[in-house]
């Protein structure tokens, strides 16, 4: 038997009786080797493997983020990102209650004895748009409101609980269900647009509301030269704007074309006729708009001191009627509205029936600080009234009075109305008050940037109350229809006065971003007008 002699760690030799266990030894650490070498390498490749799908993640993340800046890139610099216009509706009404002040903080020169305290440029509406020099117990509208003197100041009186009820109470008695929590999304706004189908596609035979603005070369109807009618705040050429571009686009309607406005033609059509546009400044905007149309074909006497021309040859009357919240109200010293919602404003409804057709328009007003009743029994107040009353929500103080004013037309006019809904601001770069302005020179494209969600939210009430009025029209022809200029208005930024207000105009005004240059965008509603009229005539559901 083979031996193997070997020297041990204290140096002495000892022999292995066995010299296959040391082969068998060294295998077992080959192998044990080798596997750990297998385990390095599977986890190289594992951590080779992570780093690949890390960096595969990373490019798709880039590729997707550089997709949706390329698919965003229009809306740089629009109203979809500034916070003024994502702000919830709260913040919104601090800042936009006092737009209409704008040019009240120019123009504070006039002073005249009247039942209300007249805002922004509707001082002069209200000088010139009363119906009487000296209103009468019936038209005046502080003579029908409780006084709310004690609610004026802050105050830690316990009159809420009771308040709280007399809330409920006073809704059920108007027979109103509200849904106070309204929290639509852009999507359902757009598609609230879409509806009353039967107004618009069976009679217009088109969609009106939705399209965009294109180019259009041809020449104006008038210009602020050949109108002596513009509001001077209106005036935009003349007060200096240096762009023309605003001026030249038109309304195109998805479905249709939109014919242009024929003044004689719609003269024709009116022979005879009296039309009123009821509301605020903006319902004077539109009216003045269609008066410089039609005195480029035709002479018109003005009233010495009423928004009223008569057209001798075609014995045809337009007159514009004060009714800013079109239901009645009064304020107070402290500049805070007391509204009695479900009373319209008694400045038209007394003289509604003089008129063959009318249009109706409200909107901003009631961002300003109010109370609000209904039965003569107190409701709450605005978010922003400083009064000790419940806070009363806008959009249902809005539909509340949107409801009461539809419904008189629907159930007591016997002439022909349209409601013509809310525009939109264009405050960009800050608040109206605090830096911001309109200085674009072209409309945006249908798809560049989504609605301000009040204005959204405003246009969606106004259309809904509107088809629950349509379901109490007497029975007969229809004589209650839609002009739906909330879209279309919202595509143009570039159509405001802006600072080009006038010489008078200090430069520390706000700008105006709400009402409209003459010419300018606000042409289109006659447009609008005009279709509508035509097509009510051709299908006989008018008499004209």
């Amino acid at each position: 038997m083979l031996s193997m002699r070997c020297k041990d760690s204290a140096g002495r030799f000892s022999s292995i009786a066995n010299p296959n266990r040391i082969t068998m030894t060294e295998e077992k650490l080959s192998r044990r080797g080798s596997s750990q070498s297998t385990l390095q390498q599977q986890y190289s490749v594992s951590v080779h493997a992570g780093w690949n799908l890390f960096l595969y993640l990373g490019l798709v993340a880039f590729f997707t983020i550089s997709c949706l800046w390329l698919l965003l890139r229009p809306y740089q610099n629009s109203d979809l990102f500034l916070s003024s216009t994502m702000d919830r509706h709260i913040t919104v009404s601090h800042s936009i209650n006092s737009e209409i002040e704008i040019d009240h903080i120019v123009y504070n020169t006039v002073a005249v004895e009247q039942s209300v305290s007249p805002v922004g440029d509707d001082v002069i509406d209200e000088v010139e748009a009363n119906v009487s020099p000296v209103l009468d117990e019936d038209t005046t509208h502080s003579a029908t409101s409780p006084s709310f003197g004690d609610f004026t100041t802050q105050s830690d009186d316990d009159a809420s609980l009771d308040i709280q009820t007399q809330n409920i109470s006073a809704v059920n008695n108007m027979s109103m269900t509200v849904n106070e929590n309204v929290a639509f999304s852009t999507e359902n706004t757009l598609e609230t647009i879409k509806t009353n189908e039967a107004t618009t596609s069976s009679v217009f035979q088109c969609n009106l509301w939705e399209g965009e603005w294109i180019p259009d070369s041809a020449s104006l109807l008038y210009t602020h030269e050949s109108c002596k009618y513009i509001n001077p705040l209106r005036n935009c050429l003349l007060n200096g704007r240096p762009d023309r571009d605003y001026l030249y686009w038109r309304w195109k309607p998805f479905d249709c074309e939109l014919p242009r406005f024929n003044a004689s033609f719609f003269l024709e059509m009116l022979q005879g006729k009296r039309l009123a546009f009821v509301g605020d400044s903006l319902a004077r905007d539109h009216g003045e708009s269609l008066v410089c149309a039609l005195t480029q074909v035709a002479e018109a006497d003005k009233h010495e001191w009423q928004l009223k021309w008569f057209f001798p040859s075609y014995n045809f009357t337009l007159a514009i009627l004060w009714a800013p919240y079109l239901i009645q109200y009064s304020v107070d010293q402290n500049d805070i509205a007391a509204l009695h919602l479900d009373i319209p404003d008694r400045e038209w409804t007394y003289q509604l029936q003089e008129f063959d057709i009318s249009v109706f328009s409200t909107g901003y007003w009631h961002f300003r600080k109010g109370i609000f009743y209904a039965n003569n029994t107190l409701l709450g107040g605005s978010d922003h009234a400083e009064v000790n009353v419940t806070k009363f929500d806008f959009l249902t103080e809005f539909r509340m009075a949107m409801e009461t004013v539809l419904r008189y037309i629907a159930t007591e006019y016997r002439g022909v109305a349209f409601l013509r809904t809310v525009t939109t601001d264009h405050f960009e770069h800050g608040l109206w008050d605090a830096g911001g302005k309109c200085n674009r020179t072209h409309p945006y494209a249908s798809h560049d940037a989504n609605m301000p969600w009040i204005q959204g939210q405003m246009n969606r009430v106004q259309i809904e109350e509107f088809e629950k009025a349509m379901a109490l029209v007497n029975q007969g022809s229809p004589n209650l229809f839609l002009l739906n200029t909330t879209q279309s208005s919202f595509l143009r930024p570039d159509g405001h006065p802006d600072i080009y207000r006038g010489e008078e105009v200090p430069d520390s005004a706000p700008h105006d971003c709400l009402h409209w240059c003459m010419p300018g965008p606000v042409d289109m509603w006659n447009q609008l007008l005009l279709y509508a009229l035509q097509r009510l005539n051709t299908l006989r559901l008018i008499p004209l």
